[in-house]
């Protein structure tokens, strides 16, 4: 992401998790991401988007972790 915001010279405002399979089957890894994201890289929270089909139980729970990914 940082080599790409300094090839474009652009800035990046969002990130979206989507497109690389299901998310929350890699949950662990994908939250430590988003949460290096906004706590190091300093993306809002609201900034940062998992995209998902859903996998019921981890669905249900998950809105209680993370409230604001």
């Amino acid at each position: 992401m940082i080599h790409l915001q300094r090839q474009s010279k652009t800035k990046i405002t969002n990130v979206v998790f989507m497109g690389m399979g299901e998310p929350f089957l890699n949950y662990r890894r994908v939250i430590e991401a988003a949460e290096i994201l906004n706590k190091k890289m300093g993306f809002g929270a609201r900034r940062i988007t998992i995209s998902t089909a859903g996998i019921v139980p981890q669905n249900s729970s998950n809105g209680r972790r993370e409230p604001q990914v």
